[in-house]
């Protein structure tokens, strides 16, 4: 499947939020590569390292409105750590 084929190209960030949350955590990180590897993989969906990178970043500042939104002491800070998605 070629993500930048009609509306796929929106499904990415959802795929790659997906990959970390099924093969990451605190102690085990993945490179852009890697989720590239098992995009395909899992997926069959090419993309390149730039838009895994881009994807990450869209995540990552989504997640930080969404604390802001609820609250650092909502949140938890223990969870902070959990928004580099190790890449």
């Amino acid at each position: 499947m070629d993500v930048y084929a009609g509306n796929n190209k929106k499904m990415l960030n959802m795929l790659i939020l997906g990959i970390l949350k099924k093969y990451t955590d605190s102690e085990h990180l993945l490179t852009q590569q890697e989720i590239i590897d098992l995009l395909y993989k899992n997926h069959e969906a090419e993309c390149d390292r730039r838009s895994v990178h881009n994807n990450i970043q869209s995540l990552k500042d989504w997640a930080m409105k969404y604390i802001q939104s609820v609250g650092a002491a909502t949140w938890g800070t223990g969870n902070l750590k959990t928004l580099s998605f190790g890449c």
